[in-house]
């Protein structure tokens, strides 16, 4: 089995999530907060979304005990590393009902040429915390023109046949309205400012 520390690792969290159920309430209300403060229907914020659910995540896996470092910063493709397992995991996330998860973007080039090679931590509107691998969902890898893509109804029935691999949760969707949502730049911009007075007295946010 090529990911059975991977899979390990999955195990402590998921018992650790049992155990610290306040834990797990933190993290999807953080899920919500995050959702609302910068709906990813505005398309600058999917990236800023997707990374602080990355650090959501490994916040998470350390209050209940995991030794984890967020990596994604300095490695390519791994996004929470156990240096006590070396091993470790990528995160996707969706928070509205979809088809398909974006696993492997190919930066222009053809999905067709991608390869899912991590372990993965999948947030799911609706279903939970799943853990999947190339080696329980390879049936559902479809390429498209520019990434490689896992259908979600795969990841549902490797969770129904294997349910040791899903934390059962209620992540809440994303907002449909976007009127009260902030843009990242905003937060940046306001970081960026505060060193520059002129500037920061004639900041104004998106609209």
């Amino acid at each position: 089995m090529t990911f059975k520390k991977e899979r390990q690792l999955f195990q402590e969290f998921q018992d650790g999530l049992e155990a610290n159920p306040t834990v797990l309430e933190e993290f999807l209300a953080a899920c919500r907060a995050v959702n609302l403060r910068f709906n990813t229907a505005i398309y600058e914020n999917r990236f800023i979304v997707g990374g602080v659910v990355e650090q959501l995540l490994g916040a998470t896996m350390r209050a209940v005990g995991i030794e984890i470092d967020n990596v994604a910063k300095t490695s390519r493709g791994v996004d929470l590393y156990s240096s006590s397992l070396d091993v470790g995991l990528s995160v996707k996330a969706q928070f509205k009902k979809a088809a398909e998860f974006r696993l492997v973007n190919t930066m222009g080039g053809s999905g067709a040429n991608a390869v899912w090679n991590h372990a993965t931590l999948f947030v799911m509107v609706g279903v939970g915390i799943g853990y999947a691998d190339p080696e329980l969902a390879s049936e559902g890898l479809l390429p498209r023109s520019d990434v490689l893509v896992l259908k979600t109804e795969t990841l549902k029935n490797v969770w129904l046949e294997n349910p040791q691999y899903l934390v059962q949760c209620d992540v809440s969707p994303k907002p449909e309205e976007t009127g009260l949502s902030r843009v990242a730049s905003d937060v940046v911009a306001q970081d960026i400012m505060i060193d520059f007075r002129s500037l920061l007295l004639h900041y104004q946010p998106e609209r």
